[in-house]
């Protein structure tokens, strides 16, 4: 009797594990669009798509497809915080994706997975904190033709820059449409430290929004933005988690910020920074699952402050 039990205990064992796999095979291919408001205005409305961590492969024609059609959401400005490449040879996958946001106004960091194409890891590193194994010196993903690709679009370039935008604003509740002064400051990966902040564009104290840019979100960095009175700070990497355990949430970040950080909108301690961290669209071709974690665009809807 006990045998049967302990036969059948591991039975449903294996058939919840290989349902639950099965799942996260599937989810990863249920993109979704996320909108959140953030009160970071003075006047006016603005709505700023982010795209993130797409790790794009070759073929991939469903992320292809429904990154394409963003662009119906009429952004006034995009933003790519990185990760776009999930192998060698995806750069024109990921270039042709970008469809018609291409020709709006844009803003670009890279992540490790725009210069380095990923490797199998063992997925128990992530609990150990933030998965830098070995420092890879070969650069082996095409990151120079990425940068001029998307500069040659009109898209600013913020790894370690900081530019000045005017980026038209849409008539809406919030009052009438006019151009908007945009402050960008941007910095590359600090994932693998990568990170040097610039100097200030001129005109930041008078912008009507003050954009900070990172791929990965981590703590000496997001300090520093609030401490440059950024109004907002955009980021990706976390996957919100990737897994994810329902009523428990994201199990880890791969950054040095708690669990509880893994994703959405945050306010950084006592500041009047907001960090938005996005669960972004892709995953390693060598992890290719999402648990309670879909796959995500976000629409930043940016108001007046209360």
């Amino acid at each position: 009797m006990r045998r049967k039990m302990l036969t059948r205990t591991l039975a449903c064992l294996i058939a919840s594990g290989l349902g639950a796999l099965g799942w996260a095979l599937i989810e990863r291919r249920l993109p979704r669009v996320v909108e959140v408001e953030i009160p970071v205005l003075a006047s006016g409305h603005l709505t700023v798509l982010q795209v993130a961590d797409s790790h794009m492969l070759r073929t991939q024609d469903w992320l292809e497809t429904f990154t394409q059609s963003l662009d119906q959401l009429d952004p006034d400005l995009v933003v790519c915080t990185g990760d776009n490449l999930g192998e060698r040879g995806a750069l024109p996958t990921f270039l042709r994706s970008l469809g018609g946001l291409a020709k709006r106004p844009g803003v670009f960091t890279f992540g490790s997975n725009d210069y380095y194409s990923p490797v199998p890891k063992n997925p128990l590193i992530y609990f150990g904190g933030p998965s830098i194994a070995k420092q890879r010196t070969v650069r082996d993903l095409p990151y120079k033709k990425m940068a001029q690709e998307l500069r040659e679009r009109g898209w600013t370039e913020a790894r370690n820059q900081s530019a000045l935008m005017k980026i038209p604003m849409k008539p809406s509740k919030y009052g009438a449409g006019k151009q908007a002064t945009v402050a960008v400051i941007g910095v590359d990966d600090p994932h693998i430290n990568r990170d040097r902040m610039p100097a200030v564009p001129e005109g930041w104290d008078q912008a009507d929004l003050r954009l900070g840019v990172t791929h990965a979100p981590y703590r000496r960095v997001l300090q520093k933005f609030a401490d440059l009175r950024c109004d907002l700070v955009i980021c990706g990497h976390t996957h919100g988690g990737q897994v994810r355990v329902p009523f428990f949430g994201a199990l880890v970040t791969n950054t040095d910020l708690p669990r509880q950080w893994a994703d959405g909108l945050h306010r950084w301690f006592e500041s009047q920074t907001y960090v938005y961290i996005s669960r972004g669209l892709g995953a390693s071709k060598y992890a290719p699952i999402r648990f309670f974690c879909r796959p995500e665009a976000n629409l930043l809807r940016l108001v007046p402050k209360q």
